[in-house]
């Protein structure tokens, strides 16, 4: 079962779109935002964002779950992205991932796509494990997978770094 669109209290969460590019773009076009994403750390071209936007959209027809727009619930501006994706798009640990503009940070919307997220992938996804992995220094983002209820789980090799790893697990289900 898909259960999108996700609702929050202020978020709608949906599929992307291939016109999310420009507002994706608030968020990885900026080198601050993009400090602590993926293997390079710095921000794309717009070129580059067009082109992850269509990856994206293919992962999601590929896995089922993927990586999806939020946007405000009051006027349907798209403020970052999140969802659920296989670590380096090959797995086996399935990662939750969430990204925000600049202009939203620090107002809990992390935290809100963060847990519709987990409650998506352990309800309709069936998934009993999920992953969030961060750079160590990225100390907001390891606040976000606190809040949330993760566990801390070690340290591993991704995107080419070594990365703080938490996990939630479903409940009933063995970690």
């Amino acid at each position: 079962m898909n259960p999108l669109p996700l609702t929050t209290a202020r978020l709608r969460v949906r599929p992307l779109r291939h016109s999310d590019a420009d507002a994706l773009h608030r968020v990885y076009g900026d080198p601050e935002a993009m400090r602590y994403v993926g293997r390079s750390g710095s921000a794309r071209t717009r070129e580059q964002t067009e082109k992850i936007v269509s990856q994206l959209i293919a992962s999601r027809r590929r896995d089922g779950y993927g990586l999806w727009a939020a946007t405000l619930r009051t006027d349907g501006a798209m403020i970052g992205l999140c969802g659920l994706t296989p670590v380096e798009d090959t797995g086996p640990d399935v990662e939750l991932v969430y990204a925000l503009e600049r202009s939203r940070w620090g107002q809990g919307y992390a935290t809100e796509m963060a847990r519709a997220c987990l409650e998506a992938g352990f309800g309709g996804f069936g998934l009993t494990r999920v992953v969030a992995l961060a750079y160590p220094l990225n100390a907001a983002s390891i606040r976000v997978m606190h809040k949330c209820g993760m566990h801390p789980a070690g340290t591993v090799v991704a995107h080419g770094h070594e990365l703080v790893c938490y996990e939630a697990v479903r409940a009933g289900s063995a970690p």
